[in-house]
């Protein structure tokens, strides 16, 4: 059983990072389970950390997979708290199921270049529908 214990407010991001959409918690280590819950009492997480079986960091915070599902966390402090995550669940993970591909997290560059892009397609709609109005 894992003697650390780490608890960090968190929030769970959905597939579009959008704020309205985003599931603020804490995300906790202690004794063998990892669990997020958010502020309003929702359990999302909560399971044997030897069922994560890959924990990688993004722009923001980490990934964790749960078996087939992966789960997003932002965290508002720096960098080095997704650093000490990692660090910390690595050495705790199991190993993911069979024939499953974990894909690694879109870097910041991929990130920006899809912001600029929707923006610049956001921008050109609303400047074609003002010319088909007037």
């Amino acid at each position: 059983m894992p003697a650390a214990v780490l608890s960090t407010p968190a929030e769970l991001l959905t597939k579009v990072p959008v704020a309205t959409l985003m599931k603020q918690g804490d995300l906790r280590l202690a004794g063998d389970r990892l669990s997020f819950i958010t502020h309003s009492g929702e359990v999302v997480l909560d399971a044997p950390v030897d069922e994560i079986h890959s924990v990688v960091p993004a722009a923001t915070g980490i990934h964790v997979w749960h078996n087939t599902r992966c789960l997003r966390f932002a965290f508002k402090a720096n960098r080095a708290l997704a650093a000490t995550w990692v660090a910390t669940l690595t050495p705790l993970m199991g190993t993911p199921p069979e024939g499953l591909r974990v894909p690694a997290p879109w870097p910041r560059w991929m990130w920006m270049l899809a912001v600029v892009g929707g923006t610049a397609v956001l921008v050109m709609l609303v400047i074609a529908l003002t010319k088909i109005n007037n």
